[in-house]
């Protein structure tokens, strides 16, 4: 993901240059009147900002990554820079901060959040799965190991762990597997 050296705004004609934020962030995201973001200047925190600079707060004490917003939560991993045994998995926290919840302790590389389910592959052995919102349901959607790079337009899409095979795409269910990308070097960003 990428880092910013401050949070600002501009007009839409470009005109009018705000920072409005002096930090370090990254995964910004952004819903009604607020800027959800990690700070990389406090330990990697989830922190929100209105979008007028104002109300600034600290939404988590632990350090996180992958952020992701599906209506009135949040969901992220524990940092790998200060992630213990412990702290693995996927965690969801209300977008006022309250509510920290475990989805799920399975420790995971990549992870999505697309219709109320979280699509993710994990770390151990490069499993794609999905498991819903709450937690309750978690389905395998491969058997063949793959990088997750992402869901878009009712389609899951991931590269093969062998290299000789490409970049795939299937259904949200995981069916309907088809080639898009064919072998070659490539990595993802």
């Amino acid at each position: 993901s990428s880092l910013y050296d401050s949070l600002a705004r501009v007009r839409v004609d470009g005109k009018s240059y705000e920072t409005i934020l002096d930090v370090t962030a990254s995964e910004l995201l952004v819903k009604d009147q607020w800027m959800y973001f990690i700070n990389a200047s406090d330990e990697e925190r989830i922190y929100r900002l209105k979008i007028d600079g104002s109300g600034l707060e600290k939404l988590t004490n632990q350090s996180a990554r992958n952020l992701q917003l599906e209506e009135d939560w949040l969901y992220y991993e524990p940092s790998l820079s200060s992630s213990s045994q412990d702290e693995e998995g996927i965690y969801k926290v209300k977008l006022d901060g309250t509510e920290k919840k475990l989805v799920t302790d399975l420790a995971i590389e990549r992870m999505n959040v697309f219709d109320h389910w979280i699509y993710y592959e994990t770390k151990q052995d490069h499993q794609l799965r999905r498991i819903t919102i709450d937690g309750e349901e978690d389905q395998k959607l491969s058997g063949e190991m793959g990088l997750l790079y992402g869901v878009y337009d009712e389609w899951v899409y991931w590269y093969s762990t062998d290299k000789e095979k490409g970049m795939f795409r299937m259904d949200l269910n995981g069916n309907n597997k088809t080639l898009v990308l064919g072998p070659g070097n490539y990595s993802l960003v």
